[in-house]
């Protein structure tokens, strides 16, 4: 695996793109819901990983579902280029490797505010 490569993103039709069906990731309505919020307010900002050989999604499962209930006919992506295991176990550490909310400072007021995610 060349773990030097160059990230490129590239616009991919929604149509070429595979979903995992062994994703383990699930999401609520709910956050569904504010994520498709997050995308019309601030835009298509983080692209969606994808193997380069078969089109099959490593992260952005749940962004691209967004991204078809705003219409989007393209998603920006980055090809990568991984064996199926590779890319299953980036998988899992894209979506469980993550770091925690400082509760206080989010109840606080200001843009920061969680309650800002809420409406």
């Amino acid at each position: 695996m060349n773990t030097k490569q160059q990230i490129q993103i590239e616009q991919v039709p929604i149509a070429d793109l595979h979903p995992d069906p062994v994703n383990p990731r699930r999401i609520t309505d709910q956050e569904l819901e504010a994520l498709t919020r997050s995308i019309r307010q601030f835009g298509f900002i983080d692209p969606i990983i994808v193997r380069r050989e078969d089109k099959t999604i490593i992260g952005g499962h749940q962004r691209l579902l967004a991204a078809r209930r705003l219409g989007y006919e393209t998603v920006p992506v980055v090809l990568v280029d991984l064996t199926l295991e590779q890319a299953r176990l980036l998988n899992i550490a894209l979506n469980k490797i993550s770091g925690s909310f400082d509760q206080e400072l989010l109840a606080r007021p200001g843009p920061h505010s969680l309650r800002l995610w809420r409406r």
